[in-house]
């Protein structure tokens, strides 16, 4: 059983390679002596993972045939858990033959049936699934919260198998956040020398925005409060594990202010109330710069807190 095991295993990393010819050799190899010790369960794994095996090597009739037979004797050996787990194979198997809302479906079943059980790898697996086949049937709300979630719990349980498998849907949620952290100083830095410029510079070429002329007053290139308070949230975010405390980050705010270039109305207003002890909110007219920095509070909170980001 411990060589059958080791065999299935190696089976499945052939697939995450591709290497469909050797991984139908592990896994037929394990069927073998799976069948020889009356394993039953393991031959249903056996029969499954052939299926996968044939599908990816191009024999779709030939898959069909074992994740049927894996399928009986699921059901045979009431095997919830691993029927469920050919539920999520067939709604592959429909999502890549166009069948999107029949995959939905599957997957759906699946994910019920892997959260019932508590695996969680299936689960993730499952999301990644139901985030594709919501895409595919329109329902794109669905497709992005099942994605963030996967994502999610890839970053914490650090299945890097699944990055492998879908490396369009589940991706380094690190590099993304800091790529576009970096888009964002670029444009602030690209738009700022433009900002209320004189009325001779209004019409400037394209040449001499990417020029990143001097603003009267600030070095060449620099960046705004924009940039600087976004990423004060960021990091008052990062630091407090998506739990913000307004008063901990007035505190920063106020610390870092003489270092922060460009601070609006509104934003010096809320640090005199704050170094004065005053509470409640500042008089005076609404602005648009808590929204410009509110990036982050995105990143942080996963999609089932919605109701936190106004918060």
């Amino acid at each position: 059983m411990i060589h059958s095991t080791i065999l299935a295993n190696l089976g499945t990393v052939a697939e995450t390679r591709q290497e469909w010819a050797a991984a139908e050799h592990h896994h037929r190899e394990a069927l073998r002596l799976r069948r020889e010790v009356a394993d039953a369960r393991g031959v249903l794994q056996s029969l499954h993972a052939l299926g996968r095996a044939r599908l990816g090597a191009g024999d779709r009739d030939d898959a069909e045939r074992y994740i049927t037979e894996a399928g009986q004797l699921a059901e045979s050996l009431g095997e919830t858990l691993e029927r469920a787990k050919i539920w999520h194979t067939r709604a592959e198997l429909l999502l890549r033959d166009g069948d999107a809302s029949r995959a939905l479906e599957l997957a759906t079943s699946a994910l019920e049936t892997f959260t019932q059980s508590r695996t969680r790898y299936d689960i993730t697996h499952a999301r990644v699934t139901l985030s594709r086949a919501a895409l595919a049937s329109g329902q794109e709300r669905l497709a992005v919260q099942q994605g963030a979630l996967a994502r999610s719990a890839v970053q914490v349980m650090g299945y890097g198998l699944l990055c492998v498998l879908y490396p369009q849907d589940v991706f380094d949620l690190t590099g993304r956040i800091n790529g576009a952290l970096t888009a964002y100083a670029c444009g602030d830095a690209l738009g700022l020398p433009w900002e209320r410029p004189p009325d001779a510079n209004t019409h400037a070429a394209p040449s001499q925005i990417e020029q990143l002329p001097a603003r009267e007053g600030w070095p060449r290139g620099a960046t705004s409060d924009d940039t600087a308070l976004t990423l004060l949230v960021a990091h008052h975010l990062a630091d407090r594990d998506g739990d913000g405390d307004p008063a901990a980050f007035l505190a920063d705010l106020a610390e870092q202010e003489p270092t922060i270039r460009g601070l609006g109305p509104t934003t010096t207003a809320a640090i005199e109330r704050f170094r004065r002890s005053e509470t409640g909110a500042s008089p005076g007219r609404a602005t648009n710069g808590a929204a410009m920095r509110a990036l982050p509070i995105g990143w942080v909170l996963p999609m089932t807190r919605p109701n936190d980001a106004g918060k």
